[in-house]
């Protein structure tokens, strides 16, 4: 495809507001095949992950600012700042039709010999100026179409074509190899990203925040850079990435920049799980619905039961599917679920009604009593179609942020108990009755992945859970 025929279809994009669809549509598919076998060896993406079906991990990333003294169209000097610091949550797991990579994930719909096709979505990192970044509408979720071809089993390469909520088109082609130097894993990769005039002017001009007259052209950036994984303790592994980014000529140009090179590098620890080879658990799956109320008060105000009641009655409804990934974590009786869940937002004074979208991984321990009770902790991220009342209200018009983040980290605390048990009937032991905790937060105004806002919303469910 041609770059001309690119800006068409994305042309056509913006009449038929297609690309809605193909997001709602990924992250549906997302939900519909986490169930599907996991991938074999011969289809993986060459990842830090490696052999292990699933990891997750948590990472410090810095990175250098290219901006210089920004005034705003308001008339607000903003003053240059060298770096920008990340808390990043990073998710690894591959089956046979869904991927997730760090913060970025697809569908595979096309796989043949060497040959492999998805559906493409990913967080594309912006490194600005807080003040300058929550002035920005575009959320930093792109998708598009990514093609990989895999020369072995270590070589392969990329290429993608992208674009963003303000449907600005780019395109990757990236080169990476995998090496291991004992049990060092080492992934050195190339990447050239090709960026449109509009996509230029909108992130390095900063069009969408100042009147500079920047007339920004098409241009390549070239970033040289390598991942890496080092195992410490039984699952745990320290991960990290280091790369330099350089900036195309008209790039460099611009009048806001006034550096050449962007040097990034990330640090961070992760736990990690394999299925392949191992029999199938025991109840390896459930089903969980559950209803709840949105409430003002922190986690730590309901957790120790000072819950103070939304005025405007916000509810949701959500249904979440749980696959099995271990019996055991850290050789501990902490059942480990893979946990994709679609939430309904019910309509009320201050929202229309929309969708929440979630993947988590969640812990279950059972406490050992004559009436089976479990503790359960989900970590993953949640992506909602509108920005709803109780974050509209804690973040913009309390926090005075100038946006709200439709990408926010989730947590999720669970309290249940056996329905068969308390009954003895053996045919309802795999019924649980439970309390939850449906949290969305942006990690204390540490992460560009959530708009460095702080701030976010609770529900408190009750919930029936399923398993077989």
């Amino acid at each position: 495809m041609t770059y001309l025929a690119f800006q068409a279809y994305l042309a056509n994009i913006r009449r038929t507001k297609l690309k809605g669809l193909i997001v709602r549509f990924l992250l549906i598919f997302n939900l519909i095949f986490i169930t599907q076998a996991l991938a074999n060896d011969n289809n993986r993406f060459i990842n830090i992950n490696g052999d292990d079906d699933w990891l997750l991990g948590i990472s410090l990333r810095n990175a250098d600012i290219p901006f210089a003294e920004i005034e705003t169209s308001n008339g607000e000097v903003i003053p240059r700042s060298d770096k920008v610091k990340d808390l990043v949550p990073l998710f690894y797991y591959e089956g046979d039709y869904l991927y997730l990579e760090g913060a970025a994930g697809g569908i595979k719909f096309w796989d043949e010999g060497s040959n492999t096709v998805s559906l493409h979505s990913e967080f594309r990192f912006f490194d600005m100026p807080a003040e300058v970044q929550n002035l920005k509408s575009d959320n930093g979720i792109d998708v598009g179409v990514r093609w990989q071809y895999k020369f072995s089993q270590d070589k392969a390469l990329l290429a993608s074509l992208m674009s963003n909520s303000q449907n600005l088109p780019y395109s990757k082609i990236e080169y990476r190899q995998k090496t291991q130097f004992g049990n060092l894993i080492a992934i050195p990769y190339v990447q050239a990203t090709i960026k449109s005039a509009e996509f230029n002017d909108y992130f390095y001009g900063l069009n969408f925040a100042t009147d500079y007259d920047t007339n920004a052209k098409a241009d390549i950036d070239w970033r040289l850079g390598a991942s890496f994984r080092y195992p410490i303790w039984q699952e745990f592994s320290v991960i990290g990435d280091l790369a330099v980014n350089r900036l195309g000529h008209n790039t460099r140009s611009l009048e806001t920049i006034d550096s050449d090179y962007e040097l990034q590098s990330s640090i961070g620890i992760s736990f990690s799980g394999e299925s392949i080879g191992k029999p199938i658990p025991e109840n390896p799956g459930y089903v969980r619905v559950a209803h709840a109320w949105g409430t003002p008060s922190n986690l730590d105000d309901i957790i120790h039961g000072n819950t103070e009641k939304d005025f405007n009655n916000n509810q949701l409804t959500s249904l979440f599917y749980g696959h099995k990934l271990s019996d055991t974590l850290l050789t501990l009786p902490i059942e480990v679920y893979a946990t994709p869940g679609i939430a309904y937002h019910h309509s009320s004074a201050g929202q229309d009604r929309f969708l929440e979208y979630v993947f988590a991984f969640k812990g279950y321990y059972t406490l050992p009593l004559p009436w089976r009770i479990r503790l359960g902790v989900a970590e993953g991220l949640s992506y909602t179609s509108q920005i709803s009342d109780l974050e509209q209200r804690e973040i913009v018009d309390k926090k005075g942020y100038a946006n709200a983040s439709k990408l926010l980290n989730y947590l999720d605390f669970s309290l249940d108990i056996s329905i068969g048990d308390v009954f003895r009937k053996n045919e309802l032991k795999e019924l649980w009755l439970g309390y939850g905790i449906h949290h969305r937060s942006a990690i204390f105004e540490s992460s560009s992945l959530f708009g460095r806002i702080k701030g976010g919303s609770n529900y408190q469910s009750v919930y029936l859970q399923w398993h077989w």
